[in-house]
């Protein structure tokens, strides 16, 4: 009964807002699928979240709002246009009185934007890079040491010039500061006090702390608020394979040195040691005694993994815990401990170690590296601060390339992992999903619209909001670092769904203009001055709400600071600019009385232009 007494135009308003809450709810179906996918983890929820809000709008829409504009706005009558809104009116439709302002609006806005957009984006990056209140001095080792010594010759010396410059109070202001060192690196890291100045802690570092450090390289960075949720955001990995375990090693380390060389702000390292650093000791059976004493050499085998690592006898069950069974001798504390130990030999008795077997020194890798079980060897890169993993991978890969060409070896093989194969990865499959979103969106303009031409027409505006997201971001970067990343991206998947409303106002209007008889300049006049005030609105409320996300600055801002100024840079292109392209778009003669447009009844066509 509530409905029966709306208005006609109440009604067609809120068909049309309906049909934009479910175009927007469909913009996002194909991330909601693909949320278990690796790279769409990260804004599975943000889509679950919107789509799910998207829904109670559209339950707002057709059942709250009728029966509160029943109620509050009973009998009112339609607010006249101002004298100003007229002439805005005509000022924005001009292009469609003009054949040759049309032609250059739809050149601009088309092939123009969309050329513009490619010339100005960003460069690409994995993830934001947030700022945290930590300064972090990472020490990379030329050559491995033990842990013993790398707290020796680097961790103590490090602290002891810490200590010297307190005393002296000439060091920057910090709170705490730790370290601690392993085989290949030392990492120290300071929590400064108050407001800090990165370039001057850094000066310091550099120049009192870890100056003249013995075979070793020094980073210096700022810590990142993503450091413990997504450690290795930022790095990727460049695996050697292909050739033996000696030439790989001689491989990868002439490699390193030649990126490190190559990339000098770069973090640099390797995963594991290139060389051999452990000490190994090499047993060979003597064959006479062994064949003297009946002994195989899998029987002696047996009792020198007894004698070293121990031998696995199977499992054992302690209440409802499963625990792994060895026999195992006593450590030795040195080698000739060990061959002086003796072995129970049947029918020949007792007899030392040294006695069955020959021995010998040699080194060996601390590890042995394996992908996809491959033998491998490899190197962790890292970009240098402010700079975006994307181009920083293009020209390691581009100098790797060149750096190949001049090497003899022909089986040596390169993979990339880490950031590097999850930015292509993800890259590949936004477009994937955006090309979907776009197939999903034309397909129900269409239905609503009831016209491919029309729907085509809507698709069409896009552009300028790509346009203005992109200009968005590279003023934003002037005063911060801005890269495109996911985050961002995600911005113009929002933005699509956003502008593409306003297009829809006006060629909805257009649609019901045609039908009631209107020609085709009288009903893009009609059009744009229905909707004109819908439009803006909805652009300001986007807008402003954004606003926050963009000019914040506090800590962590950066990683929604990219996506806010996209979407404020698109609304706002799309309300400056949409109105005249649409009217020069809708002037074409395809759009003229459009006879694919079945006739329906109009109740919501109002005169061209009202004043007072």
């Amino acid at each position: 009964m509530a409905f029966r007494k709306l208005s006609p135009r109440c009604i067609a308003g809120t068909s049309s807002f309906n049909f934009f809450y479910v175009v927007q709810y469909c913009n996002f179906c194909p991330y909601r699928i693909n949320a278990l996918a690796e790279v769409s983890q990260l804004f599975g929820d943000l889509a679950f979240t919107i789509s799910s809000a998207l829904v109670a709008s559209i339950l707002v829409a057709l059942f709250l709002l009728p029966a509160l504009t029943r109620q509050l706005l009973p009998g009112q009558k339609v607010v006249k246009s101002k004298a100003l809104s007229d002439k805005w009116t005509l000022f924005v439709t001009a292009p469609s009185r003009s054949k040759l302002q049309g032609t250059v609006w739809l050149v601009l806005a088309i092939p123009g934007a969309l050329l513009l957009s490619w010339l100005i984006k960003p460069e690409l990056d994995l993830l934001p890079n947030p700022k945290e209140n930590i300064m972090m001095v990472y020490t990379a080792f030329d050559e491995p040491l033990s842990v013993g010594a790398a707290k020796t010759q680097v961790g103590n010396v490090i602290e002891q010039r810490i200590a010297a410059q307190k005393q002296l109070g000439s060091h920057p202001a910090f709170d705490i500061h730790g370290s601690f060192c392993n085989s290949t690196y030392c990492l120290v890291y300071f929590y400064p006090e108050g407001s800090w100045d990165f370039p001057v802690f850094k000066q310091w570092v550099d120049t009192q702390i870890v100056q003249d450090l013995p075979d070793a390289r020094t980073y210096v960075y700022q810590g990142t608020l993503l450091r413990l949720a997504l450690p290795d955001a930022r790095t990727s990995q460049l695996d050697l394979k292909g050739l033996s375990l000696p030439k790989l090693q001689q491989a990868g380390q002439d490699l390193l040195a030649h990126l490190i060389e190559s990339f000098p702000g770069a973090r640099i390292t390797e995963v594991i040691p290139m060389r051999d650093t452990v000490a190994r000791v090499e047993f060979t059976p003597k064959a006479d005694t062994l064949a003297f004493m009946g002994m195989s050499q899998a029987e002696l085998n047996q009792i020198l993994v007894t004698l070293t690592d121990g031998a696995y006898l199977g499992q054992f069950y302690a209440d409802s815990d499963t625990l792994p069974f060895y026999l195992k001798g006593e450590t030795p504390e040195h080698l000739e401990q060990l061959l002086q130990t003796e072995v129970m030999i049947p029918n020949h008795g007792l007899h030392p170690l040294r006695s069955l077997v020959d021995t010998q020194l040699s080194l060996a890798p601390s590890a042995i590296y394996r992908t996809d079980r491959e033998v491998s060897m490899s190197i962790n890169l890292v970009p240098a601060n402010g700079q975006p993993v994307g181009p920083f991978i293009t020209q390691v890969k581009a100098e790797v390339a060149a750096y190949l060409a001049q090497q003899p070896e022909q089986n040596l093989f390169i993979n990339y992992r880490g950031s590097a194969d999850q930015l292509s990865g993800f890259l590949t499959e936004f477009f994937q999903m955006f090309l979907v979103s776009l197939l999903i969106l034309f397909l129900l303009i269409r239905m609503a619209l009831n016209s491919w031409i029309l729907a085509l027409a809507v698709m069409l505006s896009m552009p300028l909001a790509i346009l203005g997201g992109m200009f968005f971001l590279k003023t934003v970067n002037y005063f911060a670092p801005q890269n495109l990343d996911i985050v961002t991206m995600i911005g113009f998947i929002i933005l699509m769904g956003l502008v593409i409303n306003n297009a829809i106002l006006l060629a909805s209007q257009y649609r019901s203009a045609i039908v009631s008889g209107l020609n085709q300049q009288q009903a893009i006049i009609q059009s744009t001055n229905y909707r004109m005030r819908a439009i803006y609105m909805s652009t300001g409320t986007s807008v402003f709400g954004m606003l926050p996300l963009m000019l914040s600055p506090g800590d962590g801002s950066e990683i929604y600071r990219g996506l806010a100024a996209v979407i404020v840079g698109g609304m706002s292109f799309s309300a400056l600019f949409s109105l005249g392209f649409m009217s020069a778009l809708l002037s074409l003669p395809m759009f003229d009385k459009q006879s694919q447009v079945k006739d329906e009844p109009e109740t919501n066509s109002v005169p061209l232009l009202e004043s007072e």
